[in-house]
C-alpha cells in the first residue's frame, strides 16, 4: 500500500471537490439568487465573503490541489519523463493538470480583481445611508455581468478539468 500517494489523493480530490463544487454552486446558484434578490443580496453577499474564511478557502484549497497534483504527476509520470507525458494518459492527466492550473490563475487574475470592486463599490453604497445613484447601479450591473461570465467560464474549464481527471485513469 502506497500511503503517500493515498493521501496525496485524498487531499487533492477532497479539496478539489470543494473548489469546483463552490465554482459550480456560485456559478449556478449563488449568482443567479442574487441577481434576483438585486440590492438585498448585498449584504448577505459581504457577509458570506467578508465575515466567513470562504476567500481564504478558496484562495488556499487550489493551491494545495494543484500541489498535491503536480507531486502526483512527478510520481506517476518518472518525474515528468517525457514519453509518459506523450502517452494517452499522460497527454489526459497534463491536458487537466494545464487546464486546472489555468484556472487558478484565471481565477487570480480576472475574477478576484472584479470581485474587490464589486465589494468596495457595495461598502460604498452601505455606508451612504441612501439608495444607490444612477451611476452605481450601472456599474454595479457591468461588474455582476462580467462575474457572471467569469464564474461560467470558471465553472465549464473545472468542469472539464474535472472530466479529464476522471476519465484519464481508464484511458491507456
Amino acid at each position: 500500500m502506497d500511503v503517500l500517494m493515498i493521501t496525496l489523493r485524498l487531499v487533492h480530490i477532497v479539496l478539489g471537490v470543494l473548489w469546483a463544487g463552490w465554482a459550480f454552486s456560485l456559478a449556478l446558484f449563488v449568482e443567479p439568487a442574487s441577481r434576483i434578490a438585486g440590492p438585498g443580496a448585498g449584504p448577505f453577499m459581504q457577509a458570506l465573503t467578508g465575515r466567513t474564511p470562504l476567500v481564504r478557502v478558496m484562495l488556499i484549497a487550489p493551491l494545495v490541489v494543484i500541489a498535491s497534483g503536480v507531486w502526483m504527476f512527478w510520481i506517476v509520470s518518472g518525474g515528468f519523463n517525457g514519453a509518459w507525458i506523450a502517452s494517452v494518459h499522460g497527454t489526459t492527466l497534463t491536458l487537466g493538470s494545464v487546464i486546472g492550473i489555468g484556472t487558478f490563475v484565471y481565477g487570480i487574475l480576472m475574477v478576484r480583481p472584479l470581485a474587490l470592486r464589486m465589494g468596495t463599490l457595495a461598502g460604498r453604497i452601505a455606508t451612504a445611508g441612501q439608495p444607490p445613484s444612477a451611476d452605481q447601479l450601472a456599474e454595479m450591473q457591468v461588474l455582476r455581468i462580467n462575474m457572471r461570465v467569469r464564474g461560467l467560464t470558471i465553472g465549464i474549464l473545472l468542469a472539464v478539468c474535472v472530466a479529464l481527471m476522471a476519465a484519464a485513469r481508464y484511458v491507456i
